[in-house]
């Protein structure tokens, strides 16, 4: 009996949430979800930075999330291709692709209108048109003032992000740092009261908010196609390795 040949998965790795923050497991996740969509197998996979990649699945493409830091070991593999997603460390220059998901300061305003546009949002809602011209900003220097004029904090127990979306849409003035929520909270043109929760974070947000206040179209590149995208060209990158390897 002869069984089909199936093809080696994609394997995304990213960090922990307590550590690196829940918006990176949320959009891997619908990255996850939009492969599969398209019949192709991925394994999503918590994993540390220097913790050995131990998975049953034979995998051609990694793609890491979790900010600059190093792929897992075994790196480099044969027959495997690497892409670096928001990656400023050593691995943006080590990987064969990298690909930015969310702005940086460091980016000239082409890059910074790609990254928007490469935002990945989820289908609950991209089914609604963007309302990014109603979206206004107050920056702050404290979650403790921010939170003194918003009407939604981020919850401290874990719920789906199903949930966590339909929260945020009965809301109108968010408090929220720089990072998954505050973009899906600007697609919806909401108030958001932007805080830091880091210095690297405090930098991002005012350069944000900078290049927001001095460009009026800025958030026309927030327009919810991002996730397909991003999963056209990571499907398009598989398939390349695929066709190498026969």
């Amino acid at each position: 009996m002869t069984f089909p040949k199936i093809n080696p998965a994609i394997l995304i790795a990213v960090g922990n949430a307590p550590i690196y923050g829940m918006g990176h497991i949320t959009r891997m996740r619908l990255l996850a979800l939009s492969l599969r969509k398209r019949k192709i197998d991925v394994e999503l996979l918590v994993i540390d930075e220097g913790e050995a990649i131990d998975v049953p699945l034979e995998y051609s493409l990694v793609l890491l999330d979790r900010r600059d830091t190093n792929f897992n070991p075994p790196f480099p593999k044969n027959n495997t291709r690497y892409i670096a997603i928001d990656n400023r460390g050593a691995m943006r220059n080590k990987a064969d692709f990298a690909i930015d998901l969310l702005p940086h300061f460091a980016m000239d305003m082409p890059e910074y209108h790609r990254a928007l546009e490469n935002i990945l949002l989820a289908e609950n809602l991209t089914h609604e048109k963007p309302r990014t011209e109603n979206a206004k900003i107050t920056l702050y220097d404290t979650f403790e003032s921010a939170r003194l004029s918003s009407d939604f904090i981020l919850p401290h127990k874990k719920i789906s992000h199903e949930a966590f979306i339909h929260d945020l849409k009965k809301s109108t003035c968010p408090a929220l740092y720089f990072g998954q929520a505050f973009f899906e909270a600007l697609y919806l043109g909401l108030h958001v009261q932007l805080y830091p929760i880091s210095d690297y974070h405090k930098k991002l947000a005012e350069d944000f908010y900078t290049r927001f206040t001095q460009t009026p179209m800025l958030l026309a590149h927030l327009d919810g196609n991002g996730l397909k995208r991003v999963t056209e060209k990571i499907q398009s990158i598989y398939k390349e390795g695929i066709k190498e390897k026969k």
